[in-house]
């Protein structure tokens, strides 16, 4: 127990304090909130299941998984912490690709594990002892494999000794019904809070049986759980998945098509219905988030996800009614620094 404890003190402790992107959540708050990737939190009272409802159950059904590899987690940053905990063994490098959700970049060293920064193709990365860690869809450019070409990706990591760890806790944003996953040397770790709520967060793991039943074994040691509430909350949340989908779907197109024009020919990469677009900048990324705070607007820098001159802007918290006026001081703010 000790044995178990003193990484995951040092992970929930050490890891927050060198993420610089929690740092500026906390204290550059702003009247419009531009920053946060998650939607406007639905009411979880509202979708709570009935006592008993088997989450477990209804996660293999969506997913079209085997219900012995599904692990019931706190959330995504945990199913990824108790993955790598897991492979840390096997593991003699962990490939990250920027740009990358901090927390998750830098969470190989908390294991005080190599970390390789890669480009490109991440076929290229398989090789034995390597684990391919990365978000999927990509925080923050949307950058998405398929459940076909993940199964490519972990079939290749199968035939030489790797391994495939992938958030995709924004996967209900562009995938309507993600199934077809593989079932061998890939974790996949999912949380409700960005695509539900964050007022009550439940996740899950599901792939590789071996693997997700030791991280369901070592959860168990020192974070039992969900309880019941979260797990009618999730159950409750899956079960309308299609309504909240089409809710989420219509906020962020407008806001998304205003955003679009409203930067004219800039350079930004964006995947449709995601919550955020990251935008490219002519100037540095912190100075630019500086200037929209000053002027009541919330974003992430860039340099958080391993891009200078670049900017983070969330499209699902602000009503799109309301829009118009955060829109119009990130457009003036940013005015020389759009290429």
């Amino acid at each position: 127990m000790s044995h178990l404890g003193g990484p995951i003190f040092k992970f929930m402790l050490g890891l927050a304090a060198v993420v610089e992107t929690f740092k500026w959540l906390r204290e550059r708050q702003a009247r419009w909130d531009l920053a946060n990737s998650g939607v406007w939190p639905l009411d979880y009272r509202e979708y709570l299941a009935e006592p008993g409802a088997d989450l477990a159950g209804l996660v293999s059904e969506l997913y079209g998984v085997d219900r012995r590899s599904v692990a019931l987690t706190s959330g995504a940053q945990e199913g990824n912490f108790l993955a790598l905990w897991v492979l840390r063994k096997r593991a003699e490098k962990v490939v990250v690709f920027p740009p990358e959700y901090e927390p998750l970049a830098l969470l190989p060293e908390e294991f005080g594990l190599r970390r390789v920064e890669g480009s490109g193709d991440p076929f290229s990365y398989v090789e034995r002892g390597a684990v391919l860690l990365f978000s999927n869809p990509n925080n923050p450019t949307g950058r998405y494999l398929a459940p076909r070409a993940l199964s490519e990706l972990a079939d290749e990591a199968r035939r030489k000794g790797a391994y495939v760890v992938a958030d995709i806790i924004f996967i209900d944003f562009v995938d309507g019904r993600p199934r077809g996953f593989p079932a061998e040397n890939a974790v996949f770790n999912y949380s409700t809070d960005k695509f539900f709520t964050s007022s009550v967060r439940v996740g899950w793991s599901f792939g590789d049986r071996a693997i997700v039943e030791a991280m369901s074994e070592a959860k168990d040691l020192f974070n039992p759980g969900p309880k019941e509430l979260e797990a009618r909350a999730g159950y409750g949340f899956l079960s309308r998945r299609e309504e909240v989908r089409a809710r989420n779907a219509a906020w962020i197109s407008a806001n998304w098509a205003a955003l679009k024009k409203a930067l004219g020919g800039a350079a930004v990469d964006y995947a449709e219905h995601m919550p955020v677009a990251f935008l490219h900048l002519q100037c540095d990324g912190v100075e630019a988030a500086e200037r929209l705070l000053a002027r009541g607007v919330s974003t992430v820098p860039g340099r958080f996800f391993g891009v200078d001159k670049a900017l983070r802007v969330g499209l699902a918290r602000v009503r799109p009614e309301e829009f118009a006026e955060p829109l119009s001081a990130l457009s003036e703010g940013l005015a020389d620094c759009l290429g």
